[in-house]
Parts: C-alpha cells; sequence; structure tokens
C-alpha cells in the first residue's frame, strides 16, 4: 500500500505540473471569480487526465526502480528525482518520435524544461511518500540496533567484551597499587622468601658428663 499511494501521488503531481506549465500561475492570476473557478475545473480535469496518462506510461519502469530501491534500501531523495527524470526524458523521446512530418514539433527549450521538472517533482513526491521508508522498519537504524543487540551471537560477544573489560580494570588496579605503594610490594616479597628458606639447625655437644 505505501508504494502503490506514493506511485499514485507522484502520477497527480506529475499531471498537476504539466497542467500548470500550460495555464502558468501567472496566468492562472489574471483571472477571478467565475472564469477562475471554471479554468480551475477544467485544469482539474485536464490535470488527472494527464496523470492517467503518465502512470500507464511510468509503471513498467518506475516498477523496476522501485524494486530496486526496495531490494536495496534506497532512502536518498536524489535517486528518486533522478529516476522520475529519467522516466520523463524517455516520454519525451518517445512522444518526439510520433510526431508526424509538418507537424509541430515538441523539441524546444520551454517543453524540454517542462518535462524534466514534471519527471523530477514527481520523483520527490513519491520519494515524500514513500521512498524514504524504502524497506520498511526492517532497513531502520532502531530496527537493525535492536534485532543485532537481541540476538544470543550478540548476546554472547557482550558478556566476553564484559568479561575482557572487567579483567583489564583489574590488571591496571593492581598496577596502579604497585606504582603507589613501592615499600609495601618489597616487604611483601622479601617475606615470600622468609618463609621460603628454611634455616638448618645443627646439633651442639652435649656438656653433661653423665651423657658422656
Amino acid at each position: 500500500m505505501r508504494i502503490l499511494f506514493g506511485f499514485v501521488v507522484a502520477c497527480i503531481v506529475a499531471g498537476a505540473v504539466t497542467v500548470l506549465f500550460i495555464d502558468t500561475p501567472v496566468e492562472l492570476a489574471q483571472l477571478a471569480g467565475i472564469p477562475l473557478i471554471e479554468k480551475l475545473t477544467d485544469r482539474g480535469i485536464l490535470a488527472l487526465r494527464v496523470a492517467t496518462h503518465s502512470a500507464i506510461f511510468a509503471a513498467p519502469f518506475a516498477l523496476i526502480a522501485i524494486l530496486v530501491a526496495e531490494w536495496a534500501h534506497l532512502r536518498n531523495w536524489l535517486y528518486y528525482a533522478v529516476v522520475g527524470m529519467v522516466i520523463a526524458a524517455l516520454g519525451f523521446i518517445l512522444q518526439y518520435s510520433s510526431e508526424i512530418e509538418g507537424q509541430r514539433t515538441i523539441v524546444n527549450n520551454y517543453a524540454t524544461v517542462a518535462y524534466l521538472t514534471t519527471g523530477f517533482l514527481g520523483g520527490v513526491a513519491y520519494w515524500l511518500f514513500s521512498g524514504r521508508r524504502a524497506g520498511g522498519p526492517q532497513a531502520d537504524p532502531e530496527f537493525i540496533y535492536d534485532s543485532t543487540a537481541t540476538s544470543p551471537l550478540a548476546k554472547s560477544s557482550a558478556a566476553d567484551k564484559s568479561r575482557e573489560a572487567t579483567t583489564e580494570i583489574r590488571e591496571k588496579t593492581t598496577a596502579i597499587s604497585s606504582t603507589t605503594n613501592p615499600e609495601s610490594g618489597k616487604t611483601a616479597t622479601s617475606g615470600q622468601k622468609d618463609r621460603g628458606t628454611s634455616v638448618p639447625v645443627t646439633a651442639r655437644p652435649s656438656t653433661d658428663p653423665k651423657e658422656a
């Protein structure tokens, strides 16, 4: 539904922008009252027709681009803007190739700008309503962090890191204690040597005449 809704909005935006290049906002601003209402109604219907035509033409190309974006989790607005301009350019080329000899050509600066602007804004509209969430919630940074943090492998790795950190803290504490109290270290060492060395006891000769 998210993808379909974004595509429909993009086509409506494309139809509206196309109509605004036919009747510019400056021209519409010169009207008032009933003529303005009639003009807006007529151009609104035309915009829906253009949107329908754009949807039919753009659907296969947009489907490929959307599948790639969903698979690769592409959420950059520039990707969708470029895709929209490419689809518009393809429409421009198709329109030009279908021209009859002697007919007024579509190849001019105004028409070129109109097509590219329509594609650009249509692509941005799709990104705004759908493309910026490409890949679904599974591609959200928060979801990736939570799923990684709750996995058994992540828990085991976290426990190992915790034990390593505890051991390192103990080693550093011991080293600091030895550095700040050198005398206590020496005393403990000498005491260990004294306890480990046995003093030989020699029997002195008896001076008692009875024993002799």
